[in-house]
C-alpha cells in the first residue's frame, strides 16, 4: 500500500513541476493484483528532436524510446505492409499497437500510412519549379530550368524509392505512439521537449503475488530445459512413485554372477530366441532385441508394459528408442532373475 502511495506522490510532484506524465490507468491499491505499476522517467536527447518550419518535433527514435518506457506492444500479425507489392511506386503500411492497463488487458489502436511516389514526383516538380523562380542560386549551377528540376527531382526520388518501406512503417507507428501516449505532433517551444522529463507508467507482472511467482518459476524451468536440455537419461530403470499398481513391487538387481548356471538363458548376451536358435543380444537389431526382451519378461513373470510406462512417465525415450546401454542393462537384469 505504501509503495503505491509513494508512486502517486512522485507522479503528482512531477506533474506540478511541468513534466509530461503518461498513465494508462489510475494507480490503485493492488496488493493482490497480478499487475503492478512501474514508473520510468525519460529525458529526450538533442538528436531525438528536430526543427521543421520553426516547430519542434520528436524524432521517430525518440518516440520509440518513449513507447518502450510505456510498455508499448505491437501486434505481430496486424502490424504489416498492406499493399499488393506489385506497384514499385506505391507502398502502404498498417501499425497496430497499444499498452497494458491495470486490468492486464492490452488496448490496441490502429493507424496507416501510404506513399504514392508518382504524386510525390509531381509535387517535387512544382516545388523546384517555384524555387527556380524565387531563388537565385539554381541559375548559377544549372543552365536551364528543366535541367535543374530534373536533377533535383531525380535525387529526391531515388532516396524516397530506396526508403519507401521505412518511411511508411515509421509514419504509421509514429501515429499510433502519439495517439496512445497523448503526444503532440509538434511543439512551438523547444523547452517543451528538451529538458522536460517524460514520466511513463506501465503495468508489469507483480512478482510478489504467489500465483505469479509460481508461474514465473515454472516458465524459468521450462526455458532452462529448452536451452540446456532436460535431465540426461542414465540408462537406469525408472522408478514410479506412488503408483497403486506397482507400489508393493520391489526390484532387487543383484551383482552379476559369472558362474550363473541358468539353463533357460545362455550367458554372454545369448538366449534361446523365438526361432529356436541362440541370439547375440548386443549385436542384434533393435526389433529383435525388443522381441527378446518381451519373451524374457514373459518367461520370468515380469510385465514388459510396466517398464515402458515407467520410461514414459519419466519423460525418457521409448525402449526401442533409448540408448543401447539401457537395453543391455535391462537384458542383464532379466537374465539374472531366478
Amino acid at each position: 500500500m505504501s509503495n503505491y502511495k509513494k508512486i502517486q506522490e512522485m507522479i503528482e510532484k512531477e506533474r506540478k513541476a511541468g513534466a509530461f506524465v503518461f498513465m494508462p490507468s489510475p494507480i490503485l491499491s493492488m496488493e493482490n493484483s497480478f499487475y503492478m505499476p512501474v514508473v520510468e522517467t525519460i529525458e529526450l536527447r538533442e538528436d531525438e528532436v528536430y526543427c521543421a518550419q520553426k516547430k519542434y518535433r520528436i524524432h521517430y527514435n525518440g518516440l520509440l524510446r518513449l513507447a518502450s518506457a510505456a510498455g508499448f506492444e505491437w501486434s505481430a500479425i496486424d502490424t504489416c505492409r498492406t499493399d499488393g507489392r506489385t506497384d514499385k511506386l506505391y507502398c502502404s503500411f498498417r501499425a497496430v499497437g497499444g499498452v497494458r492497463k491495470a486490468d492486464g488487458k492490452i488496448y490496441f489502436h490502429k493507424a496507416e500510412k501510404d506513399i504514392d511516389l508518382e504524386i510525390i514526383e509531381m509535387e517535387l516538380e512544382d516545388q523546384y519549379s517555384n524555387t527556380w523562380i524565387t531563388q537565385p542560386w539554381p541559375k548559377k549551377q544549372y543552365k536551364t530550368k528543366e535541367e535543374y528540376i530534373s536533377a533535383m527531382v531525380r535525387r529526391d526520388m531515388i532516396q524516397k524509392r530506396k526508403n519507401k518501406l521505412m518511411l511508411v512503417e515509421s509514419g504509421a507507428k509514429a501515429r499510433v505512439i502519439r495517439f496512445v501516449l497523448g503526444l503532440q505532433s509538434q511543439y512551438s517551444n523547444k523547452n517543451q521537449v528538451l529538458g522536460m522529463p517524460f514520466v511513463m507508467v506501465h503495468y508489469a507482472l507483480n512478482p510478489n503475488h504467489p500465483d505469479v511467482k509460481k508461474a514465473l518459476t515454472g516458465s524459468l524451468t521450462e526455458s532452462q530445459n529448452m536451452i540446456y536440455g532436460g535431465v540426461k537419461d542414465t540408462g537406469q530403470i525408472a522408478y514410479i512413485e506412488n503408483d497403486p499398481d506397482y507400489a508393493s513391487e520391489v526390484i532387487d538387481v543383484g551383482q552379476e554372477n559369472p558362474n550363473n548356471n541358468n539353463h533357460d538363458f545362455i550367458p554372454e548376451n545369448e538366449i534361446d530366441n523365438f526361432n529356436g536358435g541362440p541370439v547375440d543380444f548386443k549385436n542384434s537389431d533393435i526389433a529383435d532385441q525388443i522381441k527378446v526382451l518381451k519373451l524374457m519378461c514373459e518367461k520370468k513373470g515380469e510385465d514388459y508394459s510396466h517398464y515402458a510406462r515407467a520410461l514414459e512417465k519419466k519423460g525418457s525415450p521409448k525402449i526401442d528408442e533409448i540408448d543401447q546401454a539401457w537395453r543391455d542393462n535391462f537384458f542383464k537384469y532379466l537374465n539374472d532373475i531366478k
